[in-house]
């Protein structure tokens, strides 16, 4: 009996033992966690990156100095593209228009960068004839600056086109093509490799978009891109060029075949999309949808002012929470309804593509030609909106 009393008394003590190491284990394990966090933030800190914060209720009292998340962005897809070839002058076209968020679609073929076209989206192109270096040498000329070769060329064709439909009127007063060089330029980089490579695209196109003879006028701070939110302020980054790379893109590039494992990026690629880009696409800083289908299968989240009242200091806040973006899938064949999409689901920046003539590119060259901004409030937008295309919403 005395034996067996002790050898539970053994049992029970092993059994404790036991317990009291995966406490003190639970307790480790909570302190490295603390001790890595508290780390992390103080890397942070130094680093100068921002703390997201709601901005304060006086950042709306300005229409030209407003968050980031409160203006639609007037923006193009495939930029550089005109239906048939990549060219500079296509790219100095759409500038001129007054787009203020250009797309490249960047390829590398036989030891060069070149920005290409293809059309299902895969990482062959179609067509290219126009490096990336040019395009980084011409936006160091015209970022800022009118093309007038370009505004030559073109007033009497694509700008004649926007006036037919009520929109762009050079010959007198304020027009959007007179204020556009004031305003940032969001470059938005997508970059492609040929499958199964190894090939680092994302270093090479850093060191072409941010090396010796890269971007003038970058938003940079400490020698790495200055980090940009939807609760940047506009005039923060007035007359500088914005680096976008979309982070879908990095994923599928660089984690390989589906399911893609964000584990899979290595830590450099990843340090050097932050050294680059001031602003990732697809994060929760700038929410992306990659097909227009996707959009119809959500609730609608209707935009709406904040403060309506009509004083004399009238608050320019709506109901936005992040930025969001829409790209065209190769399927879809036309552009869309983008008020429709500002309205109906907060989605303020809805590239098109303008070598798709049709009522939805139509629409939307008349918004920001009728307001003469590139960077129009949603304030405004949606006053517009509801003047001159009111939806109506089905019953649900």
């Amino acid at each position: 009996m005395f034996i067996l009393f002790a050898g539970t008394i053994y049992n029970s003590m092993e059994t404790i033992d036991i317990l009291i190491v995966c406490i003190l284990l639970l307790l480790l394990y909570i302190i490295v966690r603390w001790i890595h966090k508290t780390a992390r933030i103080a890397e942070t800190r130094k680093e100068g990156m921002e703390v997201l914060r709601y901005p304060t209720k006086n950042a709306f009292t300005n229409a030209e100095n407003l968050p980031l998340k409160e203006y639609s962005i007037y923006a193009s897809f495939n930029t550089a593209y005109d239906g048939t070839q990549i060219s500079l002058k296509q790219l100095g076209t759409i500038m001129y228009g007054g787009c203020r968020f250009i797309d490249l679609n960047i390829f590398y073929s036989e030891n060069e960068l070149y920005v290409g076209f293809a059309n299902d989206n895969a990482p062959t192109m179609v067509e290219f004839s126009l490096k990336l270096s040019e395009v980084v040498e011409y936006l160091n000329s015209y970022a800022f600056t009118i093309d007038e070769e370009i505004r030559a060329e073109v007033e009497n064709t694509f700008l004649s086109q926007m006036q037919q439909y009520g929109g762009a009127d050079t010959t007198s007063g304020q027009t959007i093509q007179k204020n556009y060089v004031n305003y940032p330029l969001f470059v938005n980089l997508r970059v492609y490799r040929p499958p199964a490579s190894e090939l680092d695209i994302v270093k090479l196109v850093s060191d072409t978009i941010i090396g010796k003879n890269g971007l003038q006028n970058l938003y940079r701070e400490g020698g790495r891109a200055k980090p940009v939110n939807q609760y940047t302020r506009l005039n923060d980054i007035r007359k500088k060029i914005i680096v976008c790379m979309d982070y879908q893109n990095i994923l599928q590039m660089y984690s390989g075949p589906p399911p893609y494992d964000p584990t899979n990026i290595s830590p450099e690629t990843i340090r050097t999309v932050e050294n680059t880009a001031n602003i990732q696409i697809g994060s929760n800083n700038w929410r992306a949808f990659y097909n227009y289908a996707d959009i119809e299968k959500n609730t609608y989240n209707m935009l709406e002012i904040s403060d309506a009242r009509i004083s004399s200091s009238i608050f320019y806040e709506t109901n936005t929470n992040t930025m969001k973006i829409v790209y065209p899938y190769f399927t879809d064949t036309s552009n869309p309804n983008s008020l429709e999409y500002i309205e109906k689901f907060k989605i303020q920046t809805v590239p098109h593509r303008f070598y798709i003539s049709d009522t939805g590119l139509t629409q939307y060259i008349n918004m920001f030609n009728d307001n003469k901004t590139p960077f129009l409030p949603l304030y405004y937008a949606l006053r517009y909106i509801r003047q001159v295309n009111p939806v109506t919403l089905p019953v649900q």
